[in-house]
């Protein structure tokens, strides 16, 4: 099912003056489907069911804007995108972002905890440092 342009239209208004804080347009397709347009700065994801949605949403977004077409995301705002097709799954990670900021703080070598505090522990604004 073609996205139609001219119902994205209001949407792209809002995106457009959206893209300082990152923004989500969600169409609804006329077979009910959805495609999703996630749009931060300069990256942008497009994403439905269907790949001739996508494409269509893709060669409609050439016609009024100079984009480039990466392909397949595998990489968005530091999260890696992983995809499992056959199963319809989709992983998301931040395993790199972690690691930097370990690195970063000199953590690297830290030793792996489930909690890295113990459970029973509860604390409260008045445990808060002052300064």
């Amino acid at each position: 099912m073609k996205p139609d342009i001219n119902v994205l239209g209001p949407l792209m208004e809002h995106l457009i003056f959206g893209l300082m804080y990152g923004t989500l347009a969600i169409a609804r397709l006329m077979d009910g489907s959805h495609i999703y347009l996630l749009l931060y700065i300069d990256d942008m994801l497009i994403a439905a069911k269907s790949m001739s949605d996508v494409n269509s949403l893709k060669e409609q977004l050439k016609r009024e804007f100079e984009i480039k077409d990466l392909g397949v995301a595998k990489r968005i705002l530091g999260m890696e995108i992983q995809r499992d097709r056959p199963a319809g799954i989709l992983y998301l990670s931040q395993k790199k972002y972690i690691e930097r900021v370990l690195q970063r703080f000199g953590m690297k070598n830290s030793k792996p905890m489930t909690t890295p505090l113990a459970a029973r522990f509860k604390l409260s604004a008045a445990d808060s440092p002052q300064t």
